[in-house]
C-alpha cells in the first residue's frame, strides 16, 4: 500500500517529464508550421499536430530505438529528481539487496519524520526535506481537485449538448434525403441522422457511432439551399475524417493535463487546422467556389453566432468571428487541394514524425529497468518470464 508521499512524489517526477517532453514536441511542431508555411496542406498539418495529444497519452517511459532520445545520454528521472535516500535505496535494489533497501527506506522515513524541530526552528537538511516532500503532497492534492473540477466542467457541456438533443426534432425528409445523397456522394457509408433546433446556436455534428447534424431552425427560411448544402457537406467531412473521435480524446487529455500550458496551446492549434481541413476538403468536392463557400460561412455566423453555446462534445461550423476570419483568409490564401484525402505522402510524413517525436527514453532507462526486474526476480527466487 503506498503512502500519500510516495504517490506524491511519483507524480510530481512524472508530471515534470510530461511537461518537458511535450514541451520539446511542441517546439518542434511549431518550427515546422513556420517551415511549410502555406505550402503544406491543413490536413497534413492537423495530423502532425494531433501528434501532440497522442504523446500526452503514452508513458514517459515509452522508448523505441526510431527516437532520438534512445541515442543519445539524456539525465533520466532517477537522477534529477530522488534524493540521496532514495538513490541509496535504489542502489541497494539493484545490488540484490532487497532487504537492505527496504530497511534502509523504514529508517530514512522514521527518522525524518520523528526528529523534532530545535528551538530555533532551523534542523538543516532534514527540515528541508520535510517541506519539500510536503508542497508536492499540496500539489497532488491541487491536481487531484484540479481533475474534478475539469471533470465536472466537461459534464456540464454534456449535458447542454443532452439538452439540446431533447429540444431537437427531425428533419423534414426533404432534409435527411439531401444528406443521404451527400454522404453517399463523399464515400461515407455511416448514415447521419438531421435533426432542427432551436436551442442550438450554430450547425454541429456529434455522436460516436451515430452521428447526428443540428442545424438551427432560423437557418431553414434565411440561407439558400446552395449554401445549406455547403454548411452539411462541412459537417458530413467531419464525420468522414473521424474528427468526432479525436475531438473527445483532446477532452481527455485537457482533463489529465490542465496544469500544462502546452496542451491549451496545442489545442488551439488542433482546432484551427480541423477546421480549415474540413473546409479545404469541403472545396474539393465537385469544385465548389470559394468566394461562394466564404459567403456561406460568413453568413451563417451572422445568423447564428449572435448567442453561442458552448458545445464541448460537438464540432460546430462557426465559433467566434475571429476564428471565423482566419479560416477564411487561410482559405483564400492557401493553394486548393485536389482530393479531400490524406493520401500516402500525408501518411508517411505523420507517421515519420511519430516514431522521432513519441517515443522520448532512452535505451539506458529501458535496460535499467529490465536490469532492476532481474535483480528483485533473483533476490526474491523468482523466475523472469521471456
Amino acid at each position: 500500500m503506498y503512502t500519500l508521499k510516495e504517490i506524491a512524489e511519483w507524480f510530481t517526477n512524472t508530471a515534470w517529464l510530461f511537461a518537458g517532453q511535450l514541451f520539446l514536441v511542441f517546439l518542434v511542431l511549431i518550427l515546422l508550421d513556420i517551415c511549410f508555411g502555406n505550402r503544406v496542406r491543413s490536413s497534413i498539418r492537423y495530423g502532425i499536430w494531433c501528434l501532440i495529444i497522442f504523446k500526452a497519452i503514452f508513458p514517459v517511459q515509452f522508448a523505441l530505438p526510431t527516437g532520438i532520445s534512445w541515442w543519445i545520454q539524456l539525465p533520466q528521472a532517477e537522477e534529477i529528481f530522488l534524493n540521496p535516500d532514495d538513490k541509496r535505496s535504489s542502489s541497494a535494489f539493484q545490488s540484490g539487496n532487497s532487504d537492505e533497501a527496504l530497511e534502509s527506506d523504514w529508517d530514512s522515513s522514521d527518522a525524518k519524520t520523528q526528529q523534532p524541530l530545535n528551538a530555533s526552528g532551523a534542523n538543516g537538511t532534514d527540515d528541508e526535506m520535510v517541506i519539500r516532500l510536503s508542497m508536492k503532497s499540496v500539489f497532488f492534492l491541487i491536481y487531484l481537485m484540479g481533475v474534478l473540477g475539469f471533470t465536472l466542467y466537461y459534464l456540464d457541456r454534456y449535458r447542454l449538448l443532452k439538452r439540446n438533443d431533447r429540444a431537437s426534432h427531425s428533419a423534414p425528409i426533404e432534409i435527411q434525403n439531401l444528406v443521404d445523397r451527400l454522404s453517399s456522394e463523399i464515400g461515407l457509408k455511416t448514415r447521419v441522422e438531421v435533426r432542427i433546433s432551436s436551442y442550438s446556436s450554430s450547425p454541429s455534428v456529434k455522436g460516436f457511432f451515430r452521428p447526428v447534424i443540428f442545424v438551427p431552425s432560423v437557418l431553414l427560411d434565411r440561407l439558400e439551399k446552395s449554401s445549406f448544402e455547403l454548411i452539411l457537406l462541412h459537417e458530413l467531412y467531419h464525420v468522414k475524417r473521424g474528427d468526432l473521435w479525436m475531438n473527445y480524446l483532446q477532452a481527455i487529455v485537457h482533463v489529465l493535463h490542465f496544469y500544462n500550458p502546452v496542451i491549451w496551446l496545442a489545442n488551439y492549434q488542433i482546432l484551427k487546422y480541423r477546421e480549415i481541413a474540413t473546409d479545404e476538403a469541403v472545396l474539393t468536392h465537385q469544385h465548389i467556389n470559394v468566394k461562394d463557400y466564404s459567403h456561406t460561412l460568413l453568413n451563417t455566423a451572422e445568423l447564428t453566432i449572435a448567442s453561442p453555446v458552448p458545445q464541448t462534445f460537438a464540432l460546430c461550423v462557426a465559433e467566434t468571428k475571429s476564428k471565423l476570419q482566419e479560416r477564411i483568409e487561410s482559405i483564400l490564401k492557401r493553394p486548393r487541394a485536389k482530393s479531400s484525402q490524406l493520401g500516402w505522402s500525408g501518411w508517411l510524413v505523420i507517421t515519420v514524425l511519430g516514431f522521432v517525436l513519441l517515443p522520448m527514453s532512452s535505451a539506458r532507462l529501458v535496460a535499467g529497468s529490465i536490469g532492476d526486474n532481474e535483480h528483485f526476480a533473483q533476490s526474491n527466487d523468482l523466475s523472469v518470464v521471456e
